[in-house]
Formats: structure tokens, sequence, C-alpha cells
């Protein structure tokens, strides 16, 4: 989770962020893995909002990405 979540000052009109971190996400194109993961997650709760990135993206953030906030203030709920 990162963003209000992560910070703990979420409110109850918030959407929750969720980073989903895999080598596999390099092997497939971003738009089919956002389709895929927005259809388990609405499933889930339509405010959740996934965001895909590879090891590589969350290890070596590039500056302005999205990776750069879930590396310095994410925080890990999962790990295989």
């Amino acid at each position: 989770m990162f963003v209000s979540y992560a910070k703990n000052c979420a409110h109850t009109d918030r959407d929750i962020d969720i980073a989903l971190v895999s080598p596999d996400f390099e092997y497939i194109a971003y738009d089919i893995l956002l389709k895929i993961l927005l259809k388990i997650a609405r499933h889930i709760d339509t405010a959740i909002e996934p965001v895909a990135l590879t090891e590589d993206e969350i290890n070596n953030p590039q500056l302005g990405s999205v990776a750069v906030d879930i590396a310095k203030e994410g925080r890990r709920l999962f790990t295989l």
C-alpha cells in the first residue's frame, strides 16, 4: 500500500493504492496487465487502484515516477 493508507491518513472516500511487484510483469504489455489487475481489483473493492511494477522499477525507481513514492513510503503487505 502507498500514499494515504500507508501514511495512516486515509479517508473513507479515498481510493486504495496497491502496488504489485513481480519479475513476471516485465513480459506482459502494461495496458493488458493493467486491465487484468483492474478486473481482479473490481471484484474485491471498487476503491482499489492497482499499480504494476517490475522488481527493477521498485529497486531502481526513476525520478518522478510513482515507484519513488512507493519505495520511500509504501508499506509491504505480502511477499512470496
